[in-house]
């Protein structure tokens, strides 16, 4: 089920993070959760971005899918101004998130990020050192053509097969939600018996 943890520090910025426990970088959803990570986030045009930062109810948003050999997760975070409402921006970032599951994503916003996914490969590819530290990083997850098998993947996505992903792995009982609350003082330290 559904986890919630506060962290409460000396600190500027509230955060919260969500964070969606999901595949490997093997696994055909990663490409998937890969498309899901830019359309809710990608600076501009995201859901969250335009629910959250052009409203002015956060700073930043940030969504990411994490590449690992085992299975890892997607994490979705909001950086609120001082003194934000991290409730107001929770519930935001459900409703977005939930709207996504009911209505799914749209062909316009998948060919967004699979023309983004390509020309970013494709820089990549014309890069000779920031390719082999690429295909170093995918030998560690276990073979350097997973580098190429993900753009594949990527290119290849339907709306239908990225709403089946959403669906699987972005519920409420599949997250982790946290947040960190700025406090103007450190905690009081005990005094020793």
């Amino acid at each position: 089920g559904e986890r919630q943890v506060t962290v409460r520090r000396v600190g500027k910025l509230p955060l919260i993070g969500m964070y969606f426990h999901t595949a490997s970088v093997a696994d055909p959803d990663q490409a998937s959760l890969l498309a899901l990570a830019d359309i809710l986030a990608r600076p501009g045009s995201g859901r969250l971005y335009k629910a959250l930062v052009d409203t002015g109810l956060a700073v930043s948003v940030l969504a990411e899918s994490e590449l690992r050999a085992e299975p890892a997760g997607l994490l979705v975070w909001a950086e609120l101004r001082s003194g934000g409402d991290l409730q107001k921006v929770a519930q935001t970032m459900t409703a977005i998130i939930e709207e996504l599951l009911q209505k799914g994503v749209s062909a316009e916003e998948l060919r967004r990020f699979q023309v983004r996914a390509l020309a970013q490969h494709d820089r990549l590819a014309r890069s000779p050192g920031e390719l082999a530290h690429s295909l170093g990083v995918f030998s560690t997850l276990g073979d350097f053509r997973l580098l190429f098998l993900l753009r594949d993947r990527t290119q290849k996505l339907d709306v239908s097969t990225v709403q089946q992903v959403a669906r699987r792995y972005l519920l409420r009982q599949n997250r982790t939600v946290a947040q960190f609350v700025p406090e103007e003082l450190p905690p009081l330290k005990h005094a020793r018996p």
